[in-house]
């Protein structure tokens, strides 16, 4: 019956932690409210500059919006993203799929220092791409820091945000003839996926059986 005791240990905490990410909980990600081309282009959590230079140009991609869905799952030793996203100037569906890798725990989530995304188009054109570290060397980070949500209702306080270039050498060039990476990234938020609706009747068929076996035992 210890078995069971930990296993609901396990269970409420899971779902009662909304305030980090979880080894092995899957989430949602959420358009990020902080841009100034949502208001133009509309929601978006991935920004691929060089789709479509010059830089700024866009497109961008919703999580959210035209029955997109992108989740993320974090076991441990990798974090998966898979799903599909709404190209915003497209207006059609295309499927992503990143792993990261070289994962290090974080209060309230993970970091990486390496990973790759394929994105493909409705018509199977792959576009490939190397994580690229930010000014502290990660490459993509998880974690319950509010990061960029000030001033921002309902947003938060999971936030998600990684970097990006084209892995065939195609290196973009800002104006000045620097390699630029703040483009090609991602910026959403994170939900947990809700606990299927079956999981409280086992919860509630194991504390039953918990119960019965102490009363057995009286």
């Amino acid at each position: 019956m210890k078995l069971v005791g930990v296993f609901l240990l396990f269970i409420l905490t899971l779902s009662a932690s909304h305030a980090a990410i979880i080894q092995g909980q899957e989430y949602f990600l959420l358009d990020h409210p902080d841009s100034a081309l949502t208001n133009s282009q509309g929601p978006y959590g991935l920004r691929l500059d060089s789709l479509a230079p010059p830089v700024g140009a866009g497109p961008t991609f919703s999580t959210q919006l035209g029955g997109a869905s992108v989740r993320l799952v974090w076991d441990g030793l990798t974090a998966n993203i898979v799903g599909t996203l709404y190209n915003n100037t497209t207006m059609s569906l295309w499927q992503v799929s990143q792993t990261l890798t070289n994962i290090v725990a974080i209060p309230g989530g993970f970091k990486s220092t390496a990973g790759e995304l394929v994105l493909t188009d409705p018509n199977n054109n792959m576009f490939v791409y190397n994580a690229v570290p930010d000014g502290s060397g990660n490459v993509f980070k998880a974690d319950d820091s509010g990061h960029r949500c000030g001033g921002h209702d309902d947003c938060g306080p999971l936030v998600a945000r990684g970097w990006l270039l084209p892995k065939a050498g195609d290196f973009e060039k800002d104006y000045y003839g620097k390699v630029f990476h703040g483009t090609n990234d991602w910026l959403v938020q994170l939900t947990p996926v809700p606990v299927p609706a079956a999981l409280p009747l086992l919860i509630s068929g194991l504390l039953g059986f918990s119960l019965l076996a102490r009363k057995r035992r009286s």
